[in-house]
């Protein structure tokens, strides 16, 4: 059980770095409608991320286990697809955006549910929270109003 659980805290670190890679080339490439909305949100939302990557490696380094440090064992080991460096519309990026960010609250609550390291369940709670506004922002941004 220990070994499994570390396995996959190790593939929620990778998939942190994967969804950083995957928002800042969304940031770097949307284009269109609401171009400067959208390209100021995902930067929040990576710049968000790059602290919960160094908090899950600083935990990792206090808990005895070394982080990766090299692209190779990012890209062997996330579960999050990357994007071309390409144009992307606003309401693309923002679907991109939501589907990564809900596959990270999944994988934090996953692992939340599975520890009980009060340190580990405290970093987890608060990705979970900060991950389900961006959630309900970036959902939010995606429905048609209905204003008249």
């Amino acid at each position: 059980m220990i070994l499994r659980f570390f396995s996959f805290r190790i593939n929620n670190f990778a998939d942190l770095i994967g969804a950083h890679a995957k928002l800042q080339n969304l940031h770097w490439n949307v284009e269109g409608e609401h171009f400067k909305m959208v390209h100021e949100y995902t930067e929040e939302i990576y710049r968000q991320i790059y602290e919960y990557i160094d908090k899950t490696a600083e935990y990792m380094v206090m808990n005895d286990k070394r982080p990766f440090a090299g692209l190779k064992e990012f890209t062997e080991n996330t579960t999050i697809e990357q994007l071309d460096s390409k144009d992307y519309k606003a309401g693309e990026a923002v679907r991109y955006s939501l589907s990564t960010i809900k596959k990270l609250r999944e994988s934090a609550h996953e692992i939340h549910e599975e520890t009980d390291c009060y340190m580990l369940q405290a970093l987890l709670e608060e990705q979970i929270g900060h991950f389900s506004k961006h959630i309900w922002f970036l959902d939010k941004m995606i429905q048609p109003s209905h204003r008249k």
